[in-house]
Parts: C-alpha cells; sequence; structure tokens
C-alpha cells in the first residue's frame, strides 16, 4: 500500500510540473460564460526585431517603439534582462480579466525573484517569477504591439548594513512598487 501511494503521489507531483510548464507556454483569459480563451505564448509575444517588422508599414508606431527600447540601452544603470512586443490581437478583448498574463522566457531568472517590467505604454510594475525562466508580464487585455523590458534590480547597501532593492524605468526613475517588499536585509 505504501508503495502504491509512493507511485500515485510522485505522478502527481510529475502531472502537476508538467501542467505548469504547459501553461508557461501560453496565454489565457476567460470569458464571461467561464470559457478560457488561450493562445501559444510565441501567438502573441515576439522579438523586438520581429515585432517591428510586422509594424514596417506604421512609421509613427515603430518609431515610438524604437525609441522606448533606445532609452534602456542608452542608460547603463537598467540591465536589460528581456525585451520584445506583445500583440495580443484582439483575441482576449471580450475576456473578463482587465490585465492578461504572459509568460516571457528571461534566461537565468528563479522562481521567487523580482525583476522590474516597463511597458511602452508607460507603466511599470515589479513582478515576481512563479517558475524558473519566466517572467509573468501582466497588458491590458487589448494591447497592440506593446514593448516590453524586463530589467534586474538594482542594490545597494546602506552605511547600516540594510540592503535596499530597487527597479527603474528606461529613464531612471525609480518604479519599485509601495507595496513591492524592497528592503532585503
Amino acid at each position: 500500500m505504501k508503495k502504491f501511494l509512493a507511485i500515485v503521489l510522485a505522478l502527481a507531483v510529475v502531472f502537476s510540473f508538467g501542467a505548469f510548464a504547459i501553461a508557461a507556454d501560453e496565454v489565457t483569459g476567460t470569458l464571461a460564460d467561464g470559457t478560457a480563451v488561450t493562445k501559444p505564448v510565441s501567438e502573441v509575444a515576439f522579438s523586438v526585431e520581429d515585432g517591428l517588422k510586422a509594424l514596417e508599414e506604421d512609421t509613427e508606431k515603430t518609431d515610438a517603439l524604437k525609441a522606448f527600447f533606445a532609452q534602456f540601452d542608452e542608460n547603463e544603470d537598467v540591465e536589460v534582462i528581456a525585451e520584445g512586443i506583445i500583440n495580443l490581437g484582439g483575441a482576449f478583448a471580450e475576456c473578463t480579466e482587465d490585465e492578461i498574463i504572459v509568460p516571457i522566457t528571461a534566461a537565468g531568472i528563479k522562481t521567487g525573484d523580482k525583476v522590474g517590467v516597463s511597458l511602452s505604454n508607460g507603466t511599470s510594475a515589479v513582478a515576481e517569477c512563479e517558475e524558473d525562466g519566466f517572467v509573468p508580464v501582466a497588458v491590458p487585455k487589448d494591447a497592440e504591439n506593446l514593448g516590453y523590458v524586463v530589467s534586474a534590480a538594482k542594490e545597494e547597501t546602506m552605511p547600516d548594513g540594510t540592503t535596499w532593492t530597487t527597479f527603474t524605468d528606461g529613464n531612471g526613475e525609480d518604479t519599485t512598487s509601495e507595496a513591492s517588499p524592497a528592503v532585503k536585509g
């Protein structure tokens, strides 16, 4: 009986990890009737190059996105971990959620790490990673060609030994949320 329970428990763990891994490859929202809307991440999140290429004809939007990404490239105080363009293409417009979570691949990120997320619509937030290698980026459900930059935290140790962790946007502005636990020590 103990072997049977151990096998069942092991299978449950394997399936739960498998389900979470699948979830990291999908973007999901819920319609008013409870129906789920699901799209693969590959259909809504693009590299900067691919996203800009798709916008070639809209020079105003392309120039605005290029300027958004340039402010991070020019700021040596910001360590960019991941960047790209999200286009939900109206797939989630009828969902009950105001924001849709897009799991963005970010090498070197571990569960529990906090990172800064800046969007080209002028919003910034701190995101906590729930799975190694993925950052949950919350975007408006009607996001179209929205640039994102995931950046590392900046740590400063005060004379008393307290370490403060802050997140900055491309302009060097502190984007650490008041609700975010920013003190590490």
